[in-house]
């Protein structure tokens, strides 16, 4: 799975990962503590600190995921990001591909594509997902969604 090969390729280039917990809960706080170990800093989800995620994505160099709805929002507003779906099941696909994606468990091909995109440059990067991020979340900070929703509302009113 994703976690064993992120764990092995902390362990092979001495790196730390911060993993955010989807869950307030203990189990998942101790299985990935079992995984992991010291390599990775856990944030447990709080319910007074609903940003935690998004600091942790916005602090990281690369977000290594399996299907996060907040990975994609990070993708869309540039971040760095590795899509994993090892299910086999195409429709369980983000639909991002190039370097962003990778979709058969493998320890060679994973530790190729997270080293390549640790590498890229970031104006690099951008310009190779322009396509897809504005595919999958066309964000524009100086027009929040909110904003564009109503816009698009009250436009269909005044109609």
């Amino acid at each position: 799975d994703v976690h064993s090969l992120l764990n092995s390729y902390l362990e092979k280039n001495n790196l730390r990962a911060c993993v955010a917990c989807k869950f307030s809960d203990s189990d998942e706080f101790d299985y990935f503590k079992t995984v992991f170990g010291d390599k990775v800093s856990i944030i447990q989800q709080n319910t007074n600190d609903i940003y935690s995620t998004y600091e942790a994505m916005d602090s990281s160099d690369v977000i290594v995921t399996l299907n996060s709805t907040a990975a994609v929002e990070a993708f869309g507003w540039g971040k760095k990001v590795l899509f994993c779906n090892f299910s086999g099941d195409e429709l369980a696909d983000i639909f991002v591909r190039g370097p962003c994606a990778v979709n058969k468990r493998d320890s060679t091909e994973f530790e190729n594509t997270l080293n390549s995109l640790r590498e890229m440059k970031y104006e690099d990067y951008l310009i190779r997902t322009e396509k897809d991020r504005h595919y999958m979340m066309n964000y524009n900070p100086d027009m929040p969604a909110n904003e564009y929703m109503r816009n698009i509302i009250i436009k269909t009113l005044k109609k």
